[in-house]
């Protein structure tokens, strides 16, 4: 029981360890996408094949230590290489997502701003979704063809 018990404490404090090691010294920034309802072990192995960190096993356990594996939020999200596995659960867990900038020229109305022609000229990609009627009737804009 006590050989049990040392060899569960030598593994968590291992874990624990870690977890405050950046997988790499150099800071290498990568945008990491987390889809809606992806499932923490997907999410894990990206982060290793993309070398943000070092185990995706260990970063599963620690997750689940902390009570965060299934507290992450989609989005996207600017992640480096030089940070702790602690840093970047703490990123993901509270939503911490990247920002776009986007300038409104002033006096446009919501019709001009979803207007795929405002985008196209200023190389902004949009979706279908920002410019079609489902769009307009989700914020109280009747659509008349």
């Amino acid at each position: 029981m006590f050989l049990l018990i040392s060899v569960v404490a030598g593994v968590y404090l291992h874990i624990i360890i870690n977890a405050s090691k950046p997988a790499d010294t150099e800071p290498v920034q990568q945008i990491v996408i987390v889809k809606p309802g992806q499932g923490f072990l997907v999410f894990s192995k990206k982060l290793h094949k993309m070398g943000i960190i070092n185990n995706p096993n260990e970063f599963k356990v620690f997750a689940y230590i902390k009570g965060y594996e299934k507290s992450i939020k989609a989005g996207e999200y600017i992640l480096s290489s030089a940070m702790t596995p602690e840093e970047i659960l703490e990123i993901v867990v509270n939503g911490k997502v990247r920002l776009h900038r986007l300038t409104i020229p002033e006096g446009y109305n919501l019709r001009q701003i979803a207007r795929p022609e405002y985008h196209r000229n200023r190389k902004i990609v949009h979706s279908k979704i920002s410019c079609g009627p489902l769009f307009f009737r989700s914020v109280y804009i009747n659509v008349h063809g």
